[in-house]
């Protein structure tokens, strides 16, 4: 198949991809190429352009050599596709017990491992996009908070002379901040939730590392993260929330989080690190707080 594709003049552009009609959904293309599902091989030969030949001794088949090289085009297609359907149920068997398992580091470099080859970059991208229709919808999360303030850091120690104020973006008032409390809960019993609230007393990604990175306590509905100070924070001091939401629990190793806890929304390692995990099904929000 490689001879061929090294010989013949092959053009991606007028590919397709034919996979068996069922009942699961499909993307509409792997790399740009058209796919569609098919519930015959006359319906195949009709997306490719062709028809069953039929050949007689008093009427045989002619073949001009254009159509010999459109003919020979779809047949290396159709190699590659059934090499990619074939080579993917294993991979994707093993694909799926980690994603199963939440072994999503691994499963990453298993997928990235693949892609070093064209076919193996063909089921990868196969594979990420169906989990990418996965992700959980933005609206089925409820993302709330609440700060608790006082007239001082010494009032802040009876919780008695707290208030508790609705969470904002900003905070621009003179009180001393004791606590702050934020939860992420749903309705939808199938989803699992994990995050990390990470506490920047001198700013966003100011320094190596935050001075607090908390994983939040796991609820029936959701997850819950209850962060009390031992110093209110000052002017300038950050938190960054970022929840994480999928089919699955991840576990083991999430280096992810130290571009999704540091960086600026708008920034590149951030948005590498949220599409990161959202090619394969999981949905990433950030929520930030800062005193002013």
């Amino acid at each position: 198949m490689q001879a061929a594709l090294n010989s013949e003049a092959f053009a991606p552009d007028q590919a397709i991809v034919l996979v068996p009609k069922g009942d699961e959904s499909i993307p509409d293309n792997i790399n740009g190429i058209p796919v569609h599902a098919v519930g015959s091989v006359s319906e195949a030969l009709s997306l490719a352009g062709l028809s069953w030949p039929v050949r007689t001794e008093q009427n045989p088949v002619t073949t001009p050599k254009a159509n010999r090289g459109r003919g020979l085009a779809i047949l290396i297609s159709a190699a590659i596709i059934a090499a990619l359907l074939f080579g993917a149920g294993v991979e994707t068997v093993r694909w799926s017990a980690l994603m199963e398992q939440g072994r999503i580091l691994e499963l990453e470099k298993d997928l990235n491992a693949d892609a070093q080859s064209t076919l193996g970059n063909a089921r990868a991208s196969l594979y990420q996009q169906w989990r990418a229709m996965k992700k959980p919808q933005i609206q089925v999360l409820d993302i709330s908070g609440a700060l608790f303030t006082a007239s001082d850091a010494e009032a802040c120690k009876d919780p008695a002379k707290r208030q508790r104020l609705p969470l904002s973006p900003h905070f621009a008032r003179a009180d001393a901040v004791c606590m702050v409390e934020m939860r992420a809960v749903t309705s939808d019993t199938s989803m699992n939730i994990v995050g990390r609230l990470a506490y920047w007393p001198s700013g966003l990604g100011a320094g190596s590392r935050a001075e607090r990175v908390m994983r939040g306590s796991k609820e029936t509905s959701g997850r819950s993260w209850t962060l009390s100070f031992d110093m209110p924070p000052q002017q300038g001091a950050a938190l960054r929330l970022v929840v994480i939401a999928g089919d699955v629990e991840i576990h083991g190793p999430q280096p992810w989080y130290q571009d999704l806890l540091a960086a600026p929304v708008d920034s590149v390692p951030f948005i590498a690190a949220v599409q990161r995990l959202e090619s394969l099904g999981f949905l990433v929000i950030a929520n930030d707080w800062k005193r002013d």
